[in-house]
C-alpha cells in the first residue's frame, strides 16, 4: 500500500511539473492575417475587440453578418466597420447596401487592401463613391528579420492631417506592411484626407491611407491599413494611437464590426464543458493526455500484480447422505440408538464450529458457548444451557437410549441448526 501511495504521489508531481513547464515556455505566434474575433495572434482581433468594447462609449460588437443584411435590418442606430483581408471584393449589392446605410444616417468605415478585383469593378466603385482602394498589404516574419539583419528599418511614417476629426497633425511610426495600399481619390472635392504616407525618394507622390466624405445623411470612410485593426495594432506604440484616432470618427454611435468568422460569444457558447476548456489550450490538453496515459499504465500494472492463482478445492462432503446411511445401518439393523445420537452430536459440534466458531465439547468455556448460541438461535440463555447439558448427558450415557429420547435429542440439535 505504501508503494502504491508513493507511486501515485510521484506521478501527480511529475504531471504538475510538466504542466508548469509548458505554461512557462514561450508561445510561438502565428503571423497569418485572420481578423478573427477568437484569434489571439498578432493579426487576429481578439484583443482589439476586447479593448474596443471597453473603450468606445456607445458600445462595440463583432457580428457575423454582411452589409446587405445590415441594410435590410431596421437597426439604424449603429455605425458599421467592415474589416477584411478575406472578404470578396465589393459587388453591386454591397454598393447598394452602403448607399442605403449612409442614406439613413449611418457611418460606414471600409478597411481593406482593395475594394475591387477587376477593371470593371474599379470603375463601378469609383463611380459610386468617388474613390477606391488598391494595393496589397502583407507581413512576412522572414522579410522583417532580413530587413533587421541588414540594418534597415521595418517602420514607415504615417502622417495625420491637421484638423482631421478635430485632431492636430501628427507623425506615426507604423509597421512597413501597413502602408502598402492606398486610397485613390477620384472626386477630390468631396473627400477629406485623414492620414497619408509622405513622399519619399522611392515614392515621389504623397499616398493617401485614410479619407472620409459625407454621403447622404451619413458618412463613408475608407482606410487602406487593415493590419492596423488587429491585436498588434491595438497594443503596439504609435499603431494604437493611430487606430483610436480613426475609430473616434465612428464612435458617436454603437459600432458593429462585420465578420464572416466565429465570434467570441459563439465560441464561448461552444466552450461551456470542462473538457472543451481543457482541449482548448495546448498545455492543458497535453497534461490531460499524459494523465490518461499514466492512469492506464497504473491500472494495467496494478491489475497484473493483484492476479492470484485460485487453488482447486475439493467438493464439500455430503454429510446428509452419510447420516442417512448410518441411520439405516445402526437403527434398523443393530438398534444402537446411543451410537446414533453420538454420531449426530459429532456432526452437530462440527457444524457449530464452522458456523458459530464455538466448541460444544470444551467444558471450560460454557458461559461463552451459551451466550453465543443464545444470540445466534434467538433462544434464551437458560434454554440453550439446558439443551446442551442434556445432550452432553445423553452422549456420555453408556446405556441404550429409547426411541423417544433419541428422537427428541436429534430434533433439538436440528432445531438449533435451523435457527442459525
Amino acid at each position: 500500500m505504501m508503494v502504491n501511495r508513493k507511486f501515485i504521489i510521484g506521478i501527480v508531481t511529475v504531471t504538475l511539473l510538466v504542466f508548469a513547464l509548458q505554461l512557462q515556455m514561450p508561445r510561438k505566434f502565428e503571423w497569418g492575417v485572420t481578423f478573427s474575433p477568437v484569434d489571439r495572434n498578432p493579426f487576429g482581433c481578439w484583443v482589439m475587440d476586447s479593448v474596443m468594447r471597453q473603450a468606445l462609449p456607445k458600445g462595440y460588437e463583432a457580428r457575423r453578418t454582411t452589409l446587405t443584411q445590415m441594410a435590410l435590418s431596421k437597426d439604424s442606430t449603429c455605425n458599421i466597420l467592415r474589416l477584411t483581408n478575406t472578404y470578396p471584393p465589393l459587388d453591386s449589392l454591397d454598393i447598394d447596401a452602403i448607399k442605403r446605410l449612409t442614406a439613413r444616417g449611418q457611418h460606414v468605415m471600409l478597411v481593406a487592401n482593395s475594394l475591387d478585383a477587376s477593371g470593371a469593378d474599379t470603375a463601378a466603385v469609383a463611380k459610386a463613391f468617388g474613390a477606391t482602394m488598391r494595393g496589397y498589404d502583407s507581413f512576412s516574419l522572414q522579410d522583417a528579420q532580413r530587413y533587421l539583419s541588414t540594418g534597415a528599418s521595418i517602420q514607415e511614417i504615417a502622417t495625420w492631417h491637421k484638423g482631421a476629426n478635430g485632431y492636430p497633425a501628427h507623425r506615426y511610426r507604423v509597421l512597413y506592411a501597413m502602408t502598402g495600399s492606398q486610397v485613390s481619390i477620384v472626386d477630390s472635392v468631396r473627400w477629406e484626407v485623414l492620414a497619408g504616407h509622405p513622399a519619399t525618394n522611392t515614392q515621389k507622390k504623397h499616398t493617401v491611407l485614410a479619407a472620409t466624405r459625407r454621403m447622404g445623411r451619413g458618412r463613408l470612410t475608407l482606410v487602406s491599413m487593415p493590419l492596423l485593426f488587429s491585436n498588434y495594432g491595438t497594443v503596439v506604440g504609435d499603431h494604437s494611437a493611430l487606430l483610436f484616432r480613426l475609430m473616434s470618427g465612428v464612435a458617436g454611435r454603437k459600432v458593429v464590426r462585420l465578420t464572416q468568422q466565429e465570434t467570441t460569444d459563439e465560441k464561448q457558447a461552444l466552450s461551456q464543458t470542462p473538457l472543451r476548456v481543457l482541449l482548448q489550450f495546448t498545455p492543458l490538453r497535453w497534461a490531460l493526455y499524459l494523465s490518461v496515459a499514466v492512469l492506464l499504465l497504473f491500472f494495467v500494472f496494478t491489475a497484473r500484480r493483484r492476479q492470484r492463482v485460485i487453488p482447486v478445492t475439493a467438493s464439500p462432503v455430503n454429510h446428509t447422505l452419510e447420516f442417512t446411511q448410518l441411520v439405516g445401518t445402526l437403527f434398523y439393523l443393530r438398534h444402537d440408538r446411543t451410537a446414533l445420537v453420538r454420531r449426530k452430536w459429532a456432526l452437530f459440534a462440527n457444524a457449530l464450529r464452522r458456523t458459530a466458531g464455538v466448541d460444544v465439547e470444551a467444558l471450560d468455556h460454557d458461559d461463552h458457548l451459551f451466550t453465543v448460541l443464545a444470540e445466534r438461535t434467538a433462544l434464551s440463555y437458560e434454554d440453550v444451557a439446558r439443551r446442551i447439558k442434556h445432550l452432553r448427558y445423553l452422549v456420555a450415557n453408556e446405556n441404550n437410549l429409547s426411541v423417544d429420547t433419541m428422537r427428541r435429542a436429534i430434533s433439538q440439535m436440528d432445531d438449533m441448526l435451523r435457527r442459525m
